[in-house]
């Protein structure tokens, strides 16, 4: 993905114009990104776990 296509996006429009002419500007994008993909396979994996347990709870399933 290309960093310019983010600036479309309003919350991160003035922190990606502000970073973009820096040099850092691909390692901090994917640092953050990074993290983004840690918490969502963390959040899958948890509400995989709930329902394999049983627990309703933060489960989408319950939702249908």
């Amino acid at each position: 993905m290309h960093i310019f296509e983010l600036t479309h996006f309003t919350p991160l429009k003035f922190v990606f114009v502000s970073i973009v002419p820096s040099i850092e500007a691909y390692s901090i994008f994917a640092f953050f990104k990074s993290i983004l993909k840690a918490s969502l396979v963390n959040a899958k994996y948890r509400s995989d776990a709930q329902l394999f347990s049983g627990d309703p709870r933060n489960c989408w399933l319950t939702e249908i």
